[in-house]
């Protein structure tokens, strides 16, 4: 038999593909593994999310020496704190050998012997003659065959999949300690009582409200100053529309004699735009300051505050209409309402501070009495 017809009866596509096939299997075991850890352990039975609550005692030092005792919660994601398996295949070798050792050797012999003698006369001489012959023959056959099938697979853990983690980092910053009950105690341990708690709760209270304050006093004038910035980007936008406009009208002049009406023109009407521009914030301001306490409707005109030009048709100037750009109109009011609700929480923060001051020179009296 040929050495190549050793070959022929291996199934090669079974021998390579079948290891590739399971190791294919088990990634999709693996990724459901990942799937059902998810859901077993993250979720529970209507879908909604596991919370791990730790709980912790929070000192808190009070201006006049007490001391709060807050018991705080912390309700935290189980997945957020919990490895999650996520087992995959990373890389799978197939090595397949096979060795064929093949010798022969053939040697025959034959043993035989003959002999014949005999004696004759020649040419007067006597002869003898005597001969023999003999054969030698074996035959010798040897074979080894061998084979080697090596699968090799290795998996890792690629940690938390990508999309998983964008949704934990939405829930993680969604986490901030609650608290459960707050105890005001002494200098010795003791809790509080009387017009000593009545005084702290409501410096707590004024404390808490000073805090959001300043929050929505930051917020309010962020929003004020882009409505500020607002306005004056649509007063440029028509102040050069008219600049756009006269210069076409001059441009395309025949006649010199009223060249200078409507470089006039054109005077005037870049003067009440550049105006306007300087003293926007300005004109916001008195107009918000027009408005009622607690008011937030703006129905106000710009052309109320100030004498704004344009440029008609035939190059004359006109007087400013609302319906001329509904844009600036918006701006102008949103800016009056903000700088509206800037003004008053901004007077809110400070009778805020007013008052807890006012506690406290109370408390240092009483102490130094």
């Amino acid at each position: 038999m040929a050495i190549s017809d050793k070959f022929s009866g291996l199934d090669m596509k079974n021998l390579i593909g079948a290891p590739l096939s399971a190791a294919a299997d088990a990634s999709i075991q693996l990724a459901q593994s990942t799937a059902d850890f998810i859901n077993n352990v993250g979720f529970d039975k209507d879908g909604k999310i596991r919370n791990v609550d730790f709980g912790y005692e929070k000192k808190i030092t009070n201006d006049d020496g007490t001391i709060d005792l807050q018991e705080m919660k912390v309700q935290v994601p189980i997945l957020a704190i919990t490895p999650i398996p996520n087992l995959q295949v990373d890389e799978v070798n197939v090595n397949f050998d096979m060795e064929v050792k093949e010798s022969e050797q053939s040697e025959s012999a034959t043993d035989a012997s003959a002999s014949i003698s005999g004696s004759g006369k020649i040419l007067g001489f006597k002869v003898n003659v005597s001969g023999s012959v003999s054969t030698h023959s074996s035959n010798t056959r040897s074979s080894d065959n061998s084979a080697k099938y090596h699968v090799d697979v290795s998996a890792t853990n690629h940690g938390t999949p990508e999309g998983l983690a964008r949704i934990l980092d939405i829930m993680a910053a969604n986490v901030a300690p609650s608290l459960v009950s707050s105890t005001s105690v002494d200098e010795y341990g003791k809790p509080v009582s009387g017009d000593i708690k009545v005084r702290n709760d409501k410096l707590k209270e004024l404390k808490s409200q000073q805090k959001q304050l300043s929050i929505a006093l930051n917020a309010a004038e962020n929003n004020y100053n882009n409505d500020i910035n607002l306005f004056r980007r649509e007063i440029k936008n028509i102040e050069n529309q008219n600049e756009a406009k006269i210069q076409k009208i001059i441009t395309s002049l025949t006649d010199e004699s009223k060249l200078d009406t409507y470089t006039q023109t054109q005077t005037k009407v870049r003067e009440s735009w550049e105006n306007i521009y300087k003293s926007a914030a300005d004109t916001v301001k008195i107009v918000s300051s027009s408005l009622d306490s607690g008011s937030t409707e703006t129905s106000f005109l710009i052309t109320s505050y100030a004498k704004l030009y344009m440029v008609a048709d035939d190059g004359s100037s006109a007087d400013y209409s609302d319906d001329a750009n509904n844009k600036i109109e918006i701006s102008f009011n949103s800016a009056i309402k903000n700088y509206k609700t800037y003004s008053d929480t901004q007077t809110a923060l400070a009778n805020n501070e007013k008052e807890i001051n006012s506690l406290l020179i109370k408390e240092n009296k009483k102490t130094t009495e």
